[in-house]
Order: C-alpha cells, then sequence, then structure tokens
C-alpha cells in the first residue's frame, strides 16, 4: 500500500470516532511515532543549542551511520584528529554522532526516525563528513546530498585513491554522469582499534559542509 492510499484509509477510519475515541486510537497505534518524533526534536534541539551556545569554534562535525554497536570510542578518534591535524584542542571541538543505525532495506521506524535526524542536520548545514554502508551512499549520493571529491580533494590525494581503486562512484538525479562522490576506507588503524565498523564504510561530504577543508583533514587521519 502507498503512502497516499495509507493516510487516506487511515483519515476514513477517522472520521467517524468521536473524538476521545481518536485520540485513544492515535496514541495506540502511534505512539511509537509521536515519542520519536519528541526525541528527534529534542536532540536536534540540543544538538543545535549546544553548537550555538558552544564558546569553542567546532572544527568538524561527523556522522557515523551504522557504526559498530561496541561502541566506537569518540572520544579518542576526536583528539586523535586534532593532535594529528595540528589544531589546537583548548579552543576547537570536534563532534562525532556515531548513534545513527539506518537500514535502507529495511526502512523501519529507527532507520525512519534517523534519516530525519540526519536531514535535519544537513538542512542546517552542520555536517562535515558522513562515514556510511555502500547502500546508504549510493541512496544519498543519488539524491545529491555530496560533493564530487575531484573538486575538493588536493588532486595528488585524489590520483592516489584513484590508483587504488577507493573511489565510489554515484550519479545524481540531475546529472547521470557518475562522479566520485565517496571514498571506502579500508585497512584503517583508526577505525579498526576504536571498534568504529564492522565493514569497511565510505567516506562522503555534504555538499554543503560548513569545514570542508577540515574534513578533507579528517579524511587523510583515517587513511593512515
Amino acid at each position: 500500500m502507498s503512502a497516499q492510499n495509507f493516510l487516506k484509509e487511515e483519515k476514513h477510519k477517522l472520521k467517524g470516532m468521536p473524538f476521545k475515541k481518536k485520540v485513544e486510537y492515535i496514541w495506540e497505534y502511534y505512539k511509537l511515532w509521536i515519542i520519536g518524533t519528541i526525541c528527534l526534536v529534542a536532540a536536534i534541539t540540543s544538538f543545535v543549542t549546544t553548537l550555538v551556545n558552544n564558546p569553542d569554534h567546532i572544527v568538524l562535525n561527523a556522522v557515523f551511520i551504522n557504526a559498530s554497536i561496541l561502541d566506537p570510542d569518540e572520544t579518542t578518534i576526536a583528539s586523535g584528529f586534532l593532535k594529528d591535524s595540528g589544531i589546537e584542542a583548548e579552543e576547537n571541538q570536534v563532534f562525532l554522532d556515531t548513534s545513527m543505525q539506518i537500514n535502507r532495506e529495511a526502512e523501519d521506524y529507527m532507520s525512519s526516525t534517523f534519516n530525519q535526524k540526519l536531514m535535519a542536520y544537513i538542512a542546517a548545514e552542520t555536517i562535515d563528513a558522513i562515514l556510511e554502508d555502500e547502500l546508504n551512499f549510493q541512496y544519498y549520493a543519488k539524491n545529491g546530498m555530496f560533493t564530487d571529491l575531484k573538486e575538493l580533494l588536493p588532486e595528488s590525494l585524489f590520483l592516489s585513491l584513484e590508483e587504488s581503486g577507493r573511489l565510489c562512484y554515484a550519479s545524481t538525479e540531475d546529472d547521470q554522469e557518475p562522479k566520485a562522490y565517496g571514498i571506502r576506507i579500508n585497512d584503517s588503524t583508526v577505525l579498526e582499534e576504536n571498534n568504529a565498523f564492522t565493514e569497511a564504510p565510505v567516506f562522503s561530504v555534504p555538499a554543503n559542509a560548513p569545514e570542508p577543508e577540515n574534513a578533507v583533514k579528517f579524511l587523510e587521519y583515517l587513511l593512515k
């Protein structure tokens, strides 16, 4: 059943119900969606408030989609990046969100909620880098979320990644010519030592990333 037909059917069910019955029905069948939406709004509000009120400069904000359930060590990865890139840690911060679990094949409730959370972050222009599985990479790339890495990366780095076969190509709805929107992070010491992923993720940079230069530095850090 399509979403449109489903909504029509639900509207028809509610039409003849007394107000009290409508409330009971909505709560019985949609309480998970209601609770999830409230939690999502609260999480996004908290995140945006933190960014606005934080006196430190946010040098990198990255999202790990479908990270390992073994609880990746975000603090170690963040501090390691600051040290490796020579960025002063006292007045600068790195945010890593490893909570998002998005199953592109199942499209379940949790996946839908986290997808909305990610879209809100992207709309707010707060994300610099995303590490995700192949299915999510292809989905988001097709929808024009990512920047063409050939235009962003230093030429020497891009050619090196091209020669090693790490570039991940995709076409968008507006541009059918495949471009390198992702990089497969194979054998990353940083990710392996910190239990980040069970399978090699794809690294991408949103087209509206606020700190694209630092996203490149983060990529170089992960490739070591």
